[in-house]
């Protein structure tokens, strides 16, 4: 094996984390595909949105060892916070840049914002959501901050010929369920990458033409159908293990359970139908 000029193969292109995303305040995802369930948009923002996840250590230090000895590094601290520059000021959007921040009804035509001058629980909000996108894929990237609160206030410019941006900075926090599985207030959804699945459907005389082969994954379907010499070709497929199954009229059901497809090649299964 040589080494290489440079780090960028074929694959780099799809893994780029792009845009500056979409930002969504108590987002539930569902469980089984990752799709949005709800969540609250949190409007439109400029110059980009910046992510911070900080990690504290301590050293157990040892007698008669010159250094740290492998595995003897505790994490004691692990702070997410995600700052939004928001150009869409509402006034929901002010209340949550201040800590124990409420809006009540001034009269008919305003709003009045202010504080409780204290911090109540009901004032973190359950998260905060980054929604960006992976180049290769389109899939969304998903970024979630636990038990969010701000706590820096509100400090923008105002001048001529140009909006005004807030900065707001959301900070998570633990909670009792956190501390239980040991986890940080924060969680990033990856696309896991893809692979294809690739081979010949054949019966005891040869290649079977007009064969549909079909993975299903969660609530996606992948599937393709055999060509005159008996191939098929399936992508797109995220890495993992699943059962294949093969149909075509007066044949038996053909099953594969296990197949494996692994990340960025061509995984082969070769599939062998029995005439009813």
């Amino acid at each position: 094996m040589t080494f290489r000029k440079t780090g960028y193969t074929k694959n780099t292109p799809k893994r780029y984390w792009v845009d500056a995303g979409a930002v969504y305040l108590n987002l539930v995802l569902d469980p089984t595909d990752g799709s949005m369930v709800s969540g609250e948009l949190l409007g439109a923002t400029s110059g980009g949105n910046q992510l911070q996840i900080t990690q504290e250590k301590r050293d157990i230090p040892v007698d008669g060892v010159k250094g740290v000895p492998k595995g003897n590094t505790i994490i004691t601290k692990e702070e997410p916070i995600l700052t939004v520059n928001l150009k869409e000021i509402t006034a929901r959007n002010l209340t949550l840049a201040l800590a124990g921040g409420k809006i009540e009804d001034a009269n008919a035509y305003y709003d009045k914002i202010t504080t409780k001058g204290r911090i109540e629980l009901s004032d973190y909000k359950e998260n905060i959501a980054l929604v960006g996108r992976q180049s290769g894929t389109g899939k969304p990237i998903i970024v979630i901050i636990k038990n969010v609160i701000s706590m820096e206030g509100i400090n923008t410019n105002l001048e001529e010929n140009n909006e005004a941006v807030i900065p707001i900075q959301f900070k998570g926090h633990y909670d009792e369920d956190i501390i239980e599985l040991g986890e940080g207030p924060f969680e990033i959804y990856w696309p896991k990458e893809e692979g294809e699945l690739i081979g010949v459907v054949s019966d005891s005389q040869g290649p079977v033409i007009g064969a549909t082969v079909t993975l299903t994954v969660a609530s996606d379907t992948f599937s393709d159908t055999t060509d005159a010499d008996g191939k098929y070709l399936i992508v797109g497929i995220p890495r993992g293990t699943y059962s294949v199954t093969t149909t075509k009229t007066g044949y038996t059901t053909s099953t594969q359970p296990n197949v494996v497809i692994a990340a960025n090649t061509e995984n082969e299964l070769n599939i062998t139908l029995t005439v009813q």
